[in-house]
């Protein structure tokens, strides 16, 4: 996976009723506002999988009504009579499918009253995704199944090992109302699971990965692919987004961008009218940029030492990543974050003001060990969480000379569980138990081996995905078979006091 670039647009504030946005934002289509047709472009990045979307943004209907083009080489060694694809934001339609986390964070700010709508009225206010049609690139039909958070695409005829298709995608997005991974409110729009996302491909079982998201763990589960974005939103939005500026421009209170972003798992923006822009220089050409809303506090001097500080150091520890530019982008909610191929989104609770919390370095390690590597979340979210919170930890211990945290998870069960067996507990149980494990591990092989075998699991993996045993081959082949023996026992057992 590569780290792209992140686009930012500023523009003067101008606010439109939602048909009018919609109908200049098809004019600006039509017009050309947008610069060249990407269709007309042929894709510069190198994946066998290739996406081109065309979104509008209905401020009216708080959706986005979008074309995704996909371009898909079969790579495999098998004729393949269908493709598969992952529609998330179904997850957002009932209360059973909905995240437990996000579900369980809106709740608890519905009750507060922050949210600004009722506990009653959070069911009414669910995302989804409508498929209108599914065509070869020349127009012709193709037969297609949308359902359980999946699209099910016939082929006219079996796609040969390296042969090509393209496939045009119509359909809408509603966004849920509130925190969620996808989101608007009355001052920010934005997130994930916008586009669609081709499945995973087992070609031994000769069969996709159909498995709809799990309430209880989110899943990233999809290839890195090359994305060509053209993104109607209104002009008053400052937007942010994964990927690399090519063009933008405002037209009739419309603003068209155009995006690039190759080699990255899933395509991010987040919007609002209120976003404020601090920068700060990095060394070797790189820059940091960080997004508040107005009624924040924006960062300080020591805030931004200390995030590149941060950045300096996992980049050192683990390798480098490709993306000059680092984006962090506020949420209009506490508790609301993420942190997805370039862009870290931190909830409103964040201090700005002096050192970074350790939610901020986990997110922040999250870029290595969460986007840049995969893995399937269901049965390996150790990898994501669990190295996560404890390179925030190894960070703290190592630059800022704090000792490890006391062990305070009284759950034992094994770390290479799936998700689906740990439960709703499963993150909490992945990072905080997974963090301690590591950690013990750490005191045995010594904090310099630590380095070693994140280079080692960083230079083979990324891009690609990761299973435990992935790591733990990692970590024999760097630190040797008692290393390997140690961490397997710490990950498959409970400890021995």
């Amino acid at each position: 996976m590569r780290l792209t670039d992140v686009s930012i647009y500023n523009t003067p504030l101008l606010r439109h009723a939602g048909i009018f946005i919609t109908l200049l934002a098809l004019l600006a289509i039509l017009t050309g506002c947008t610069g060249k047709d990407s269709s007309a472009q042929a894709l510069q990045g190198s994946s066998p999988i290739q996406y081109q979307v065309t979104a509008v943004w209905d401020d009216a209907t708080h959706s986005l009504k979008a074309t995704t083009v996909l371009h898909f080489r079969n790579e495999f060694n098998q004729a393949l009579k269908e493709l598969v694809f992952h529609w998330y934001a179904d997850s957002y339609r009932i209360p059973d499918t909905q995240p437990v986390h996000e579900r369980k964070l809106n709740q608890r700010l519905a009750s507060e009253g922050l949210l600004g709508t009722t506990l009653s009225d959070l069911s009414a206010s669910g995302g989804g995704v409508t498929t209108t049609a599914v065509t070869l690139e020349n127009g012709q039909p193709l037969e297609y199944e949308h359902v359980n958070q999946s699209l099910t695409v016939q082929l006219k005829q079996p796609l040969a090992p390296n042969g090509s298709v393209s496939l045009r995608i119509r359909y809408e997005i509603q966004l849920p109302y509130g925190a969620w991974r996808l989101a608007y409110n009355e001052q920010f729009a934005g997130g994930t699971y916008w586009t669609p996302q081709l499945a995973v491909y087992n070609p031994l079982r000769h069969a996709w990965n159909r498995v709809p998201n799990y309430p209880g763990y989110p899943s990233d589960y999809f290839y890195a692919a090359d994305y060509d974005v053209h993104l109607q939103l209104p002009a008053s939005w400052l937007v942010v987004t994964t990927g690399q500026q090519l063009d933008h421009c405002v037209q009739d209170g419309v603003q068209s961008t155009h995006i690039r972003a190759n080699g990255i798992r899933q395509l991010a923006f987040y919007a609002s009218p209120d976003y404020t822009e601090t920068k700060r220089p990095l060394p070797d050409g790189k820059s940091l940029a960080v997004y508040t809303l107005d009624d924040g506090e924006q960062p300080s001097e020591q805030w931004l030492d200390a995030a590149a500080d941060a950045i300096a150091f996992f980049s050192d520890a683990i390798g480098e990543l490709p993306g000059k530019h680092w984006t962090f982008a506020e949420a209009p909610y506490a508790g609301m974050n993420d942190s997805l191929d370039g862009i870290v989104l931190f909830g409103r609770e964040e201090k700005l003001n002096g050192p970074l919390s350790p939610d901020m370095l986990r997110l922040i390690a999250k870029q290595w060990f969460g986007s840049a590597i995969g893995i399937n979340s269901r049965t390996d979210g150790f990898l994501d969480e669990g190295m996560s919170e404890f390179a925030a930890r190894f960070y703290r211990h190592q630059r800022l000379q704090e000792p490890w945290p006391s062990a305070s998870t009284t759950d034992y069960r094994a770390l290479a569980l799936p998700a689906a067996q740990l439960g709703e507990d499963a993150v909490t149980i992945y990072r905080e138990r997974g963090a301690e494990l590591l950690a013990a591990w750490t005191q045995v092989v010594g904090t310099d081996a630590v380095p070693v075998v994140w280079k080692s699991y960083y230079n083979r993996y990324r891009g690609q995905f990761a299973t435990i045993d992935s790591f733990l081959n990692v970590a024999e082949d760097a630190l040797g078979q008692e290393a390997h023996d140690r961490l397997r026992q710490l990950l498959n057992n409970p400890p021995s006091s």
